[in-house]
């Protein structure tokens, strides 16, 4: 447990604005007091476009910060539709989802025991787009009443007219009334926030020689402070009683991209016409592209996406038409970006090239962080892809909606192992299943599509659609074999690996060995080190799960040290994951303990929580068969917070089994039956059905360890028996089928040994559900059962015989069962007794671990 880093909250601190917040004293009181009322759960802002909601919602979250509900902020114009308000959500929180269900329910399900304050800006956003809007009105509704800890304050240009809801309308900041001022002019909100914003561009503006223009500005605009902002930008060239005057003149409406706007508020609009106006025919062009961008952009890309100097950006930011962050990152205010992209819109050839330049540039861009999402600045690479994620998105629509060959074969790579090393697999599998369909429509199957198929693939494995993977990767297989083309170089690129790894993960084992042998020659002959590292990974996982160790931790070993030399620190984090197990399975739980512990630090520095997850998962074996039940505990529990806010169900099932043996360890049998009942019933839902077999081995042990004796042996038959089942498994079978023919009289042993015949594989199915259902059934504490409990210690509980000793040295030597028969001059099923007994006493489930385990206690 010593030296085990817990990972670090991901989500992010609200966004802190450059200037200080000014005014709403009255407003901030209101919102401090609903949001601390408990039957306040939804608090709509809503106000036209510019009136400061946002600002207002920050500052409000920023006061109710440290509280029991934690703000959490989501910008919500980047989404694209209505049922991506989950995936908003999520990315906001850190929370990647990599299950098989739709976002909505996995966001649900972690949102479910949680406490926070989902602070949705721009909701009407969502109001506007083409679907239909109840779609995200309705989640954010299911949101509310299934996690009864979670509050939202949304702002939006108009109210969501959900039940429950609690509206707050925002007008704009104080200002000074007509006539006689009963204060000082200077003490209301929207003059503080107009001379604050003229002072940063005019260092010497003097508010005292022109109190009475900026009064009457301040009333013209109702006090709306992104008029305020935009006017306080021209007091360099004119004076505020000059920007009142041109503000009176301006009656033009924006009508195509705002919705119900006020008529008293067609100030605003002035301002937008007359900033416009001003602007030279050059800042035009360049303000309409740069609507292109998605939550900011970089200097890099301004200029080749909208031909944006450094002097036109800083012209922009003067008018204040552009943000600039302390990063030196640019934004557009969504409302300017709107009418900017009104603006663009009038001119459909340059709308087309604008959109056609953003997404070459991302796909370069993706291109340029090829090498290093595979070498040694992989964290590096995940941060910048990250900061651009959402203009990565939009560009890679317009490429899939355009089947663009050239942006797509750049963009792929990156991207796909961004999605891998954040757990985004259904995003991933999403992504370029999208790509996939549009290729397949546009052009004759070719290596891109091969590309994006064997990248779905991968996506849908983690996901547990094993179904879908195999015909992707089949396809792209046979797309690959049509033109006589070798699967691109790199790590997760050729289909063959991939199918090979599928085989491992349903059970077959011999297929798995076979696609894995082909790929090694091909990329081995090909000095393709990234492949070649793949089908030495697909290798060592069926060795390891054929019992073959000395086999597996070759293949790890040079699968290893391909990684080092690609230094590819995400990969080698997997191939210590399996040198470890080699580790354990040998009985060497120091060297296991080590692996797993440096294949979680190197994911935790990734901030990879399903990474962090498997290794959390294999220390809780190691601890478990240290003894350490507690500990053991402790690690499953944490691995299996890690899987549930994933939704990753399989590694959740594996982290559940560790639970569930853990548990039975310490005689907790109410425990154990429910992690083995969850961890079977998932392996079911998804048919991985070795690892339903493993489980049914763990609820068969149960019953042994609680007297149900009869019940335990069809199922530790089936396993025995099932082609599907990794030699651990079959091994750990067939020696509780030695402990239960011991205890039981011939007959009885033989009648339920019987309900397991004749076809195993036919058997898997009935047996499964025949066992859920007794794992979901109370059961009355048993008497304890004749034969005793496995339990590992420093000392035998039973003696070994001489004879056994006997077989236990040649089993050293390597002899096969026959050999050893042939050697002591006895039958080969004397031989199995005699092996069976051994694993029994030495509470061990193979060959090698009693070889181990003998070695430890000085008998060998």
């Amino acid at each position: 447990m010593q030296g085990l880093a817990r990972p670090s909250d991901r989500r992010p601190p609200l966004p802190r604005p450059l200037t200080p917040f000014v005014g709403r004293e009255r407003e901030l009181a209101d919102l401090r007091r609903l949001l601390a009322d408990p039957d306040c759960r939804l608090l709509t802002l809503v106000g036209p476009g510019g009136f400061g909601k946002t600002r207002l919602a920050l500052q409000a979250a920023a006061q109710v910060a440290g509280s029991e509900h934690e703000p959490c902020f989501v910008d919500l114009p980047a989404v694209r539709a209505p049922g991506r308000l989950a995936q908003a959500i999520a990315d906001a929180l850190g929370l990647p989802l990599a299950g098989a269900a739709p976002p909505s329910a996995q966001l649900i399900s972690h949102l479910r025991e949680k406490r926070c304050l989902l602070v949705l800006d721009n909701f009407e956003h969502l109001l506007d787009l083409d679907a239909a809007p109840a779609e995200a009105i309705a989640f954010l509704g299911d949101l509310l009443e299934a996690a009864p800890g979670v509050k939202a304050l949304v702002t939006s240009r108009e109210a969501l007219n959900l039940l429950g809801e609690w509206r707050y309308p925002v007008g704009g900041l104080s200002f000074p009334p007509a006539g006689p001022a009963p204060a000082p002019v200077e003490t209301y909100g929207a003059v503080q926030l107009f001379v604050q914003a003229a002072r940063r561009v005019s260092p010497d503006f003097s508010p005292a020689d022109e109190a009475d223009g900026i009064a009457r500005l301040c009333r013209m605009v109702e006090g709306m402070p992104l008029a305020l902002e935009l006017a306080a930008a021209w007091t360099r060239t004119l004076t505020c009683a000059a920007i009142a005057d041109e503000i009176a003149g301006g009656a033009e409406l924006l009508h195509a991209n705002l919705r119900n706007l006020p008529e008293h508020h067609r100030s605003v609009q002035a301002i937008f016409r007359q900033t416009w106006e001003r602007l030279t025919a050059e800042e035009q062009t360049v303000f309409a592209r740069l609507a292109v961008f998605r939550a900011g952009f970089e200097v890099a890309a301004a200029l080749p996406v909208a031909g944006a100097t450094l002097p036109i950006l800083g012209a922009l930011l003067d008018k204040a038409l552009l943000q600039r962050d302390a990063d030196g990152r640019y934004s557009l205010h969504e409302l300017l970006r709107q009418f900017a992209e009104a603006r663009l819109a009038e001119t459909p050839d340059l709308a087309a090239e604008t959109r056609a330049r953003h997404a070459d540039y991302y796909a370069d861009y993706l291109k340029g962080w090829q090498a290093d999402m595979q070498g040694g600045q992989q964290a590096a690479a995940i941060r910048h892809i990250a900061a651009n994620l959402d203009n990565i998105r939009a560009a890679w629509g317009w490429l899939v909606e355009n089947a663009d060959l050239d942006g797509l074969q750049k963009a792929a790579y990156a991207l796909h192992y961004y999605f891998q090393f954040q757990s985004r697999y259904r995003e991933g599998a999403e992504t370029f299943a999208q790509a996939a369909r549009s290729l397949a429509a546009r052009h004759p199957p070719g290596p891109v599509l091969a590309e994006a198929l064997v990248y779905q693939g991968w996506f849908c494995i983690r996901l547990g659609q094993f179904a879908t993977a195999r015909t992707v990767l089949e396809q792209s297989r046979s797309i690959l074999e049509s033109l006589d083309l070798p699967a691109p170089a790199g790590t997760g690129r050729d289909p063959v690996n991939a199918l090979g790894l599928l085989a491992v993960v349903v059970g077959d084992y011999d297929e798995a060995r076979r696609l894995g042998e082909a790929a090694r020659r091909t990329h081995a002959a090909n000095d393709d080190a990234g492949n070649l590292m793949d089908a030495h990974y697909v290798l060592t996982s069926a060795a390891l799960a054929q019992g073959e160790y000395n086999a597996a931790r070759r293949h790890a070993q040079q699968a290893y040290a391909l990684s080092q030399s690609l230094n590819d620190r995400w990969m080698m984090a997997y191939i210590l994951n399996d040198l470890g197990s080699v580790a354990r399975a040998l009985g060497d739980y120091a060297q296991a303990r080590e692996h797993f512990q440096a294949s979680y630090d190197l994911r935790l520095a990734f901030n990879d929580p399903e990474g962090m997850a498997v290794a959390l998962s294999h220390l809780g074996r190691v601890a478990r068969l240290q003894n350490d039940y507690a500990g053991a505990r402790t690690l499953y529990t944490r691995s299996c917070a890690l899987y549930r806010d994933l939704n990753d169900r399989g590694g959740l099932a594996s982290a559940l089994l560790g639970m569930g043996e853990a548990a039975m360890q310490t005689g907790d049998w109410e425990a154990a039956r429910d992690a083995l009942r969850q961890a079977l019933q998932i392996a079911v839902e998804i048919e991985w059905r070795p690892f339903a077999l493993t489980c049914l081995v763990a609820a068969a042990e149960l019953w042994r360890r609680t007297g149900d004796l009869e019940q335990a042996v069809p199922v530790l038959t089936l396993a025995a028996r099932h082609p599907g089942a990794d030699r651990e498994t079959r091994e750990a079978a067939a020696a509780g089928l030695v402990d239960l023919m011991e205890a039981l009289p011939p007959e009885r042993f033989a009648a339920a040994q019987a309900q397991a015949a004749p076809e195993p594989d036919q058997r898997l199915a009935p047996i499964a559900q025949a066992v859920l259902a007794m794992l979901a059934t109370p059961r009355p504490a048993a008497a304890p059962p004749p034969t005793p409990a496995r339990r590992p210690g420093p000392a035998l509980a039973e003696p070994i015989t001489e004879r056994e000793l006997e077989v236990l040295r040649l089993v050293a030597q390597g002899l096969k069962n026959q050999e050893i028969a042939d050697r002591l001059v006895i039958t080969r099923g004397t031989v199995r007794v005699h092996i069976n007994n051994l694993y029994r006493k030495l509470d061990v489930n193979n060959r090698v671990q009693a070889v181990g385990r003998a070695r430890a206690l000085g008998l060998l």
